[in-house]
């Protein structure tokens, strides 16, 4: 028995000790278990069934979730003493706002993979404008080299096929490494180049403007610049124009990303007509106009959609000579792939990729030949409808949706019909537009390189990551510019997957389209733009 004389715990070595045990430990424990077990079930989930974008998403919201029940648990059923509590949740604040306080912002890949952008990082603009007074102070010649046969007019090439039918290309890139001509800053944005001649075009975002870029091929000076206020701006998808302008002859025409379309003289950028193509440049699509301009004859084609279109129409085209607008049809929200001229069971047409479905319109505009549904989870399509053949139409999307094979038909009694011949998730494009050569399909199917029989839609092999890059044909291989920035060689070979070279060249996030033009590969993303010689027998 303890004696009476034993002294007794004080209050003030008891308080603590209870305390600690009257804190309720439980709510962290469970919301700690429930944030892991989910995120886990996320990520471990098969890609067939879950693609990595939403895994991705998925995980982030769990964790902010996560992150924000914690702070409801320390400060409300925590049970620790107040005082303890206020400090903890100051220290608490303060580590979540360091992310704000040193990222300027977070840029996306296609899979949701966040990328920040610290604030000490330089900005883009920043980088541009310095290069170009370094150009303008130095003396050497504006032009270098012999001329170019250049002819990359279009986006994906003149028929948007994504076939490049110039000189060939080397492919023993480890012997023989692709020849820099060329490499410096670019504003932001997504377009690809297009080309003629000595002259490269395409469109970025230089600050507050929006700027229609003409650089030589040869040497990536500057020839004309012709910039006017715009800027879309967009968290997921990024800042800057989509859109890759259309060189037809001595003219240019372009797409900005808030509607802009402009006519340009080629030799100069001097504006021959200009109009916006959306009624309020405000009331755009989520991710802006992405639509390149089709020249068909003596009209310049464009795909607004009915919402948001000026003229109302889902297409709506101009005269390519004075911008008046010659016809309009449909009245359906677009997506963001261009119109893709078709000549389908003896008829020319124009084929598009809506919000919810691709449909065909005649080539006048008279009237809707076809339509087929196609919507993804989030209404979002991007690839393009590839037509193959004289009656079938290639469509493919991500987001869980897969690829369709249709079959084209016209009837005299009961009309035009789409049927599909085979629908798979064997390819999703996301951004990328699959290649069709002879009997198979080559496409990135949520990233990854497949190869699939165009008959059955059956998969034949699927290996080698790209991420939500793009692809060109180029003879018997595959010209892939990957996500990640790299330029690879695979052989179009539908018997198994053969990669013959890949070098690293952008270090950013990479979704425009590759061009490839006597022998060279201009390439560019959102931060640098290069031009690479990659024919047989590269001059000195």
């Amino acid at each position: 028995m303890a004696s009476a004389d034993q002294p007794h715990p004080g209050p003030e070595e008891t308080a603590p000790a209870d305390a600690v045990s009257s804190i309720r430990w439980w709510p962290l424990r469970a919301i700690i278990a429930v944030v892991v077990a989910l995120v886990s079930l996320l990520q471990l989930a098969p890609g067939e069934a879950l693609p990595e974008q939403f895994r991705n998403f998925g995980s982030i919201v769990l964790v902010a979730a996560g992150i924000v029940a914690l702070f409801v648990w320390l400060v409300l059923f925590s049970r620790i003493p107040v005082r303890a509590r206020a400090i903890t949740a100051a220290i608490y604040l303060v580590v979540l706002a360091i992310p704000f306080a040193v990222v300027r912002r977070v840029e996306f890949t296609g899979d949701i993979v966040p990328d920040p952008v610290f604030r000490w990082d330089p900005e883009p603009l920043e980088i541009l404008q310095q290069h170009r007074r370094q150009v303008r102070e130095e003396t050497s010649p504006e032009t270098s080299g012999p001329d170019l046969a250049a002819d990359f007019p279009a986006f994906r090439g003149e028929d948007r096929l994504g076939i490049y039918r110039g000189p060939a290309i080397r492919t023993n890139w480890e012997s023989e490494p692709p020849k820099l001509v060329w490499r410096q800053p670019v504003g932001e944005g997504y377009a690809q180049f297009a080309l003629s001649g000595n002259t490269a075009v395409t469109i970025e975002q230089r600050g507050p403007d929006e700027a229609i870029v003409a650089y030589d091929a040869r040497d990536g000076r500057e020839r004309w610049v012709h910039a006017y206020p715009a800027r879309f701006s967009e968290a997921m998808g990024g800042d800057g124009p989509r859109a890759t302008p259309t060189i037809d002859g001595d003219r240019v025409y372009s797409l900005g990303a808030k509607g802009h379309l402009k006519c340009l003289k080629l030799a100069s950028g001097d504006v021959v007509w200009e109009t916006n193509i959306l009624a309020d440049p405000e009331a755009n699509l989520e991710w802006g106009m992405a639509g390149s301009p089709l020249v068909l004859d003596d009209v310049v084609i464009v795909n607004p959609g009915m919402p948001q279109a000026a003229a109302k129409g889902s297409l709506v085209a101009y005269d390519k000579q004075t911008g008046k607008v010659e016809w309009k049809v449909g009245d359906a929200t677009a997506a963001y792939a261009s119109p893709q001229y078709a000549e389908l069971a003896g008829v020319p047409q124009i084929l598009t990729l809506e919000g919810a479905a691709v449909v065909s319109y005649a080539a006048d505009g008279s009237a809707e030949l076809w339509r087929y549904p196609w919507s993804t989870a989030n209404g979002i399509n991007c690839s393009q409808p590839l037509p193959v053949g004289d009656d079938r139409v290639l469509i493919t999307a991500g987001y869980v949706m897969g690829s369709a094979l249709l079959e084209i038909a016209r009837d005299d009694e009961k009309g035009w019909s789409a049927e599909p011949l085979w629908e798979e998730a064997s390819l999703r494009g996301k951004f990328a537009t699959p290649i069709v050569v002879d009997d198979v399909v080559f496409g990135l199917d949520e990233g990854i390189l497949v190869c699939v029989d165009l008959e059955t839609g059956k998969r034949l092999w699927k290996r080698g990551r790209y991420g939500h890059g793009q692809m060109l044909l180029a003879g018997d291989v595959l010209f892939i510019q990957c996500e990640n920035g790299d330029m690879a060689l695979v052989a179009a070979d539908p018997k198994k997957y053969r990669e013959l070279a890949r070098i690293p060249v952008f270090e950013e996030r990479t979704w425009n389209t590759p061009a490839l033009a006597a022998g060279r590969a201009f390439i560019r993303n959102h931060r640098e733009m290069a031009c690479f010689d990659l024919r047989e027998s590269p001059e000195e």
